[in-house]
């Protein structure tokens, strides 16, 4: 049957060899039953034909209703997050449907939005966007995987991350071409805690040292 989800997976599975699908899988999309499927794997193939696919996903993606979020903006937004840098004609029509989500209140459209963003915008259009999301508190969670996918580029924000999130402790896992950095930052809401925390680690580290000179001394004593 054409709407059988899996030889739509399979045709998007092919990759350059399924390029002369990508006309039908357009004209598909258009249609309510199939435009799920066919938005799936315009995405998986987008990347081959995208001055074709990517203003197509993109008319779509704005010729959606606005109060109310469809359940097809995120289907759409995965595609061009599919695509890639490819798609970067897209980011206008993304960052729209990423307001259109956070007015809406719409967590599953906000996250697939951010997802799309980070895909095809480069790192330094995305960082500002990014940190502007940490006082939304539906979308921060997944601003700030998206920062930590970022790689070392991210670790400019974490000023705005120790000020705005407040949580007490947050590990990142930020990778480079050629490192891997793995960052713990404590995030203290109340400072007079985070002093205390310090004073209690200088008082350990005084004892330590302490310790280790008398057992020096101990030890000279004995030879």
């Amino acid at each position: 049957e054409g709407n059988d989800l899996r030889i739509y997976r399979a045709v998007g599975a092919l990759g350059a060899a399924a390029r002369p699908a990508i006309a039908l899988l357009i004209s598909k999309s258009r249609e309510p039953g199939d435009r799920y499927p066919s938005v799936a794997a315009l995405g998986m193939l987008g990347r081959y034909d995208a001055q074709r696919v990517v203003p197509h996903l993109i008319a779509l993606l704005e010729s959606l209703p606005g109060p109310r979020v469809p359940i097809d903006a995120p289907d759409l937004l995965h595609a061009l997050r599919a695509i890639g840098k490819p798609a970067r004609a897209a980011l206008p029509a993304t960052l729209a449907s990423l307001g259109q989500a956070r007015a809406a209140r719409d967590s599953m459209h906000g996250a697939a939005a951010i997802q799309a963003l980070l895909a095809i915008a480069e790192p330094g259009e995305s960082l500002p966007l990014l940190a502007g999301l940490l006082d939304d508190h539906m979308l921060a969670g997944d601003a700030v995987d998206s920062l930590a996918l970022l790689g070392p580029a991210a670790a400019s924000t974490a000023p705005a991350l120790i000020e705005k999130l407040g949580l007490e402790f947050v590990t990142f896992f930020l990778q480079g071409d050629d490192l891997s950095l793995n960052v713990g930052v404590l995030l203290f809401a109340d400072r007079q805690r985070a002093d205390h925390v310090a004073q209690r680690r200088a008082e350990r580290g005084n004892e330590r040292g302490r310790a280790a000179a008398a057992g020096g001394r101990l030890a000279r004593g004995q030879n």
